[in-house]
């Protein structure tokens, strides 16, 4: 990201930019949140600087790395797709990059990324498309609601939940975006992306920008206000070429632009002492003990997901070896689910059988065994049994009360699902 950013304008520009990059809390989330961007971010930018490479110099091999990565970023997650409009885009209006259509390395790159691509294509053409069903059709439906009571969640209930109208839904991606990007940086990032499209005529710099933000930026914009169950970061990448320019203005109006610089550096600030305290309140109570009880609903602190399994784990372990006969596990949410397949060490089985399609669905381990009983974790966030035990009569074996800081901050409930008898049986034990 630097080398691009340096290449672009200067190393100040550079170092510039990376600070805003870096201090962008969706940057900052998905650094240590596991997700498709952790691998995605590295591909794209070293795409987008293979193609400033493009712009003075002629090796044929640079088209056929430009495919390898565009490839290897689809492979990471789909919006990598967006890259081919823009790219487009961008040799077509660039002068310089225009003489790449006459070449066939060109079109070699664009073989290659399709190849590498091919697999995943395969595997959803084989299955009937679950991956576009998942954003087209199955995210359309219902949202996520926020769990918890605070003013933090309130904020995001209102950047993932659904409009009644329009302008809700357009209102909710926009508070979603500012929660993303920092009340003070998102400003910043508007205002840049507004003079490079203004200006992409006449410079190249400011063409590649817009190029590379805009066609990525606006149809995830458009998805996020139709789509009930959008998340926030999915518009990440757009605001690598946008933190740039946001760079290379700075650079250049360091001395004179003092609104833009102060505002600038209350961002980053602001992001700093937001990580500082987060980081703080992850490893200790400290933080917990500061605020007031009457306005701290633990559910609404994702810190409390993290803590007490050694305790969980003993209580799923000790339910489990207690039972007679075959015995699984499962849980209501997918998240749970891999947290528990994690902790267990998969022994006994995790099964995922929820309402809404997972990963778990494509080896085998939606519906547990009929014949197994299923010992199922739930919380006090997501109470409700998993929509693929509605048939069977559970009871709780167990509960686990977590504390920190003196305060309960998390409940689990551990449920022992027995198989439905068969309809042999239940005559058999009626005669």
């Amino acid at each position: 990201f630097y080398r691009l950013a340096e290449r672009m304008f200067r190393p100040r520009a550079a170092f510039f930019a990376l600070v805003i990059v870096t201090a962008l809390p969706v940057f900052l989330f998905s650094s240590f949140v596991v997700n498709p961007e952790a691998p995605l971010a590295p591909l794209w930018v070293a795409f987008l600087l293979t193609l400033d490479g493009m712009r003075d110099r002629n090796e044929p091999y640079r088209p056929l790395l430009a495919g390898l990565l565009l490839g290897l970023a689809f492979l990471s997650k789909y919006t990598a797709v967006l890259l081919v409009p823009a790219s487009l885009i961008y040799f077509v209006m660039s002068m310089p990059m225009r003489r790449w259509l006459r070449r066939p390395s060109f079109y070699a790159g664009a073989a290659v990324a399709l190849a590498l691509a091919m697999p995943v294509l395969i595997w959803n053409a084989t299955r009937g498309w679950p991956s576009v069903r998942l954003h087209l059709v199955e995210r359309a439906g219902v949202a996520v609601p926020a769990a918890g009571e605070n003013t933090l969640n309130h904020l995001v209930e209102i950047s993932s939940s659904p409009g009644t109208s329009l302008l809700q839904s357009i209102g909710r991606v926009l508070a979603g975006q500012l929660l993303s990007y920092s009340p003070l940086l998102a400003p910043l990032l508007v205002m840049v992306l507004v003079r490079a499209f203004k200006r992409a005529r006449r410079d190249d710099r400011d063409l590649f920008i817009t190029a590379f933000s805009l066609p990525v930026l606006l149809p995830l914009l458009a998805a996020m206000v139709l789509l009930k169950d959008a998340e926030m970061h999915w518009t990440m990448m757009a605001s690598v070429p946008a933190a740039i320019g946001v760079g290379g203005m700075l650079d250049a109006g360091w001395e004179t632009a003092k609104r833009t610089r102060l505002v600038a550096t209350a961002g980053v600030a602001l992001t700093a002492v937001a990580f500082l305290l987060a980081n703080i309140h992850a490893s200790s109570p400290a933080v917990l003990r500061l605020l007031p009880r009457d306005h701290y609903d633990p559910r609404a602190d994702m810190i409390n997901e993290l803590v007490g399994w050694d305790q969980v784990r003993a209580s799923v372990a000790q339910v489990a070896n207690a039972t007679p006969g075959t015995v699984v596990l499962a849980a209501n949410h997918y998240a749970l689910c891999g947290r528990l397949m994690f902790e267990m060490g998969d022994d006994p089985a995790v099964y995922c059988p929820t309402a809404r399609r997972t990963a778990y669905d494509f080896f085998d381990r939606r519906e547990p065994p009929a014949d197994a009983t299923v010992v199922t974790l739930t919380t006090d966030i997501h109470e409700e049994l998993p929509a693929g035990l509605s048939d069977r009569k559970c009871a709780v074996s167990d509960q686990v009360d977590v504390e920190r800081g003196g305060r309960h901050v998390a409940r689990y409930f551990v449920q022992s699902c027995p198989p439905v008898p068969l309809e042999s049986e239940v005559r058999a034990s009626r005669d």
